[in-house]
């Protein structure tokens, strides 16, 4: 009974002591694995505290059943079949909990490797998803860019050759209305050529039954003309004769005098000279002297008169 006791109180106390340890070494393991970086810090260094404090509790409670049982054994003088058969019990309930504690921690320490390795997994999946999104939205981006560039390569396209269409339908509309504007610059260049000839040979008939009468016409004119010419250039030269200082040309011959330029509202000048100043200059004195007789009534002289006369003066002195 007394054996039984004792045992009874060891595997209480064994219990009690046991729970307090995995109570204490639980809050402290939970708060140490607390992220991932520090659960993967944590793992080796609680495998091994926990397998030295299962050897160190085994040891401890090793030690004290031995006491117990030697100290039975000597007040109760038992048997020591049955305190060693107490005492096997007793270790092999002991090595049984370690065992089943050390594999409980390595179930568990598996297990945790185990879901770190499938969240690993998972985080590794989920990149690969996320790099192969990233890719095919490149790729997606890409072919849009390329299509967009295509789209815009065509339509410019499209637009220049609408431009060139539209630029050579006004280059043949400019064409054709230059080739009408031509023909009809043609057809009324004929028609004026028609008129022209039509009008032609209506004036050289006319000019045909007309020509002796205006011949005779312009005999008769020009019979006016002169005589009307030589009357002013007669009269004027008397005039200029009657004033002309001559001394300064008597070494000079008649064939050499000077000639004279008169033109109206202009002052005579020199357009032969005698080859003496004084005597040229004798000439001017004279022309300046004396009045311009009045212009003729004839037209056509009158019209000559303007353009200017040569006095010629070939009396010797």
């Amino acid at each position: 009974m007394i054996l039984k006791k004792h045992n009874r109180r060891d595997k209480t106390a064994s219990s009690e002591v046991n729970g307090g340890v995995l109570y204490t070494f639980k809050r402290w393991f939970t708060s140490s694995i607390a992220t991932a970086e520090r659960r993967s810090i944590w793992y080796s260094i609680l495998l091994h505290l926990i397998l030295v404090l299962g050897l160190i509790s085994l040891s401890g409670l090793v030690h004290k059943n031995n006491k117990k049982i030697t100290l039975v054994k000597t007040e109760d003088q038992m048997e020591t079949k049955p305190i060693v058969h107490a005492k096997a019990v007793s270790s092999q309930v002991l090595d049984q909990q370690l065992k089943a504690y050390q594999a409980q921690q390595k179930a568990i320490i598996a297990q945790k490797e185990k879901e770190k390795q499938q969240r690993q997994a998972k985080v590794e999946a989920i990149e690969k998803r996320i790099a192969l999104a990233k890719q095919k939205e490149a790729e997606r981006l890409k072919a849009e860019a390329l299509k967009q560039q295509a789209l815009e390569k065509e339509k410019a396209r499209q637009q220049a050759q609408k431009l060139a269409e539209k630029q050579k339908k006004l280059e043949e509309e400019k064409a054709l209305a230059a080739e009408k504007a031509k023909k009809a610059h043609q057809a009324e260049l004929e028609a004026q050529k028609k008129q022209r000839e039509k009008a032609l040979a209506a004036l050289r008939q006319s000019v045909i039954s007309d020509l002796n009468a205006q011949q005779q016409n312009m005999q008769v004119a020009q019979s006016a003309t002169q005589k009307a010419l030589q009357l002013y250039a007669s009269v004027y030269k008397k005039k200029i004769e009657s004033v002309w200082v001559m001394d300064d040309c008597r070494n000079v011959t008649s064939d050499k005098l000077p000639t004279v330029l008169v033109i109206p509202g202009n002052p005579p000048s020199i357009s032969v000279s005698s080859g003496n100043t004084a005597c040229d200059q004798s000439l001017l004195s004279a022309f300046k002297n004396a009045k311009a007789p009045d212009l003729p009534q004839d037209a056509n002289a009158r019209q000559l008169i303007q353009q200017g006369i040569d006095f010629q003066f070939g009396e010797a002195i």
